[in-house]
């Protein structure tokens, strides 16, 4: 049998920090969770890191919370992609080690640098304000939004797969 693989160099797509995933389980009606929802509508890809996943069973344990809250959102919607940072260059790591103070946040700048560099529409979707600073935007050419920001522009984006 013969499986046909979709080109997905050129996809739009969407990855959400580990704090707009943890809003979006938290809150119902909220932006984060507003976000989820019209990416579904939309057919467009979020991706949710290894690294953001392991970051969320921590929180969830520290604040005392039932992880399969969070594992059940996150089986919810079928284009919720999750993907490993897998290994990244001394380039990029230098690179994300002087760009991003929070060590957490070095995975998730470091896989989206890699995927705009491989050509993919990528845009990060975050609240962290170190991930929002004007080096960190111009280092990913722009592609970084607060939640609102990037609900706003919805309709100004291309999804293109």
């Amino acid at each position: 049998m013969i499986f046909s693989r979709r080109n997905t160099r050129k996809c739009f797509e969407i990855v959400a920090d580990t704090n707009i995933i943890f809003s979006a389980i938290l809150y119902k009606q909220g932006n984060p969770r507003r976000l989820f929802t019209l990416a579904e509508e939309r057919n467009v890809n979020i991706t949710v890191l290894d690294h953001s996943v392991e970051e969320l069973t921590e929180i969830f344990s520290r604040k005392g919370l039932d992880i399969r809250r969070g594992t059940s959102f996150l089986r919810t919607y079928h284009n919720i992609k999750t993907r490993a940072v897998g290994d990244v260059s001394d380039n990029v790591s230098h690179m994300a080690r002087d760009l991003v103070a929070d060590e957490g946040d070095r995975p998730i700048f470091a896989y989206v640098y890699e995927r705009i560099a491989e050509g993919v529409d990528c845009h990060l979707v975050t609240g962290d304000k170190g991930m929002l600073k004007a080096p960190v935007k111009a280092a990913l050419n722009g592609r970084v939004y607060t939640v609102s920001d990037f609900i706003q522009s919805w309709d100004d984006f291309k999804f293109v797969c």
